[in-house]
């Protein structure tokens, strides 16, 4: 996508594409909004997301993703949308902690929910 012609861009939408990997986000330091909801994400990395430290929002809702590390270095993030993901366990979701600055978080459509009468049993504290 030679994105890297791009340094500046603050949003990026790539939703609904059927993108099996996230690569080729290096140098992208001013994103703020990132969309990637409907593609065929199973695995991010923290070191995708190492350049996007001023990234706000980010939307992965109905890939296969299973695992958080990739927020690691999302310091600023305020939204996350993970809905219809591949969440089984409830240790995969202790990341979120993490993100002191999250206001917005979408879970919904995970199987760690599908036998549950609240999604805060599985917050952590």
């Amino acid at each position: 996508l030679h994105l890297d012609l791009f340094p500046n861009l603050k949003l990026l939408a790539l939703n609904d594409n059927e993108i099996p990997s996230l690569n080729g986000l290096k140098g992208m330091f001013q994103l703020e909004q990132l969309i990637l909801d409907k593609n065929k994400l199973t695995t991010i990395t923290p070191d995708q997301t190492l350049d996007l430290k001023n990234l706000l929002e980010l939307y992965l809702e109905r890939n296969s993703l299973s695992k958080l590390e990739f927020i690691r270095p999302l310091k600023k993030l305020r939204k996350l949308f993970i809905g219809f993901n591949k969440f089984v366990a409830k240790s995969s979701l202790t990341l979120l902690s993490e993100l002191e600055d999250l206001q917005e978080l979408t879970i919904h459509g995970n199987p760690l929910f599908r036998h549950s009468n609240s999604y805060r049993d599985y917050l952590p504290e």
